[in-house]
């Protein structure tokens, strides 16, 4: 038999269960700011390149860092997308759970043209 242990993030003025996919872990000193819960990161190596160079476009290494992210107090979380290229650049994008699902059946219909 499983059973589950609820983790709760403890923060001042604040007592909230954590989702089932937050590892806890939260400190009752987090800056307001820094008060959220995040799932596991997977990463996923990609080539990156400027568009705007033309021919001579220039091709970047760059890892992206995939989670979820959730405000205190949010009803949903965010599907974050972190962009560290090798040149110290770092880009940030936060998505809906609906814009993610249309990213993710978009890409999908594009590897299936592809491969199709």
């Amino acid at each position: 038999m499983t059973t589950s242990v609820e983790r709760r993030a403890t923060w001042p003025g604040l007592d909230e269960v954590c989702p089932s996919w937050c590892p806890g872990g939260h400190n009752p000193e987090d800056y307001p700011e820094d008060r959220r819960h995040w799932s596991a990161t997977a990463e996923v190596g990609v080539t990156c390149y400027r568009p705007w160079q033309g021919d001579n476009n220039e091709l970047v290494l760059a890892c992206l860092f995939l989670g979820l992210r959730q405000a205190v107090g949010a009803r949903y979380p965010k599907v974050e997308l972190i962009d560290e290229n090798l040149r110290g650049g770092c880009y940030q994008l936060q998505l809906t759970l609906d814009e993610a699902a249309a990213v993710a059946r978009t890409l999908l219909e594009l590897v299936e043209q592809a491969t199709g």
